[in-house]
């Protein structure tokens, strides 16, 4: 039997909800049964692969975002806003980024 990770229906409802949706909303645009839908932001159960890169592509939720996540909501709101973001802009954020951690270093 798989093991349940309650940090995807953690992640699931947290989307969800920044986007105003309630979970029968969801479940009907998911074509699912909205106790199931319940069930996985419960972590009563697993998406099956397929339903959840369709749960990912409704939220707007990175793949990688729940792969490589830890508890750190902080970094899985990055990552979901970088996805908005177009080659340049993201670019425009990493020198930033890096230019900040440079002066931080210099300053201690």
């Amino acid at each position: 039997m798989a093991q349940i990770d309650s940090r995807l229906g953690d992640m699931i409802r947290s989307y969800r909800e920044k986007l105003g949706l309630t979970q029968e909303e969801m479940a009907e645009r998911l074509q699912v049964n909205l106790t199931h839908y319940g069930n996985i932001e419960r972590a009563a159960c697993n998406p099956s692969f397929s339903l959840f890169l369709r749960i990912a592509k409704e939220l707007n939720l990175s793949v990688d975002a729940y792969l490589y996540s830890t508890r750190d909501d902080t970094a899985a709101e990055i990552t979901r806003l970088l996805s908005k973001c177009s080659k340049r802009e993201c670019q425009i954020i990493l020198e930033n980024i890096l230019t900040l951690l440079k002066n931080r270093d210099e300053c201690t």
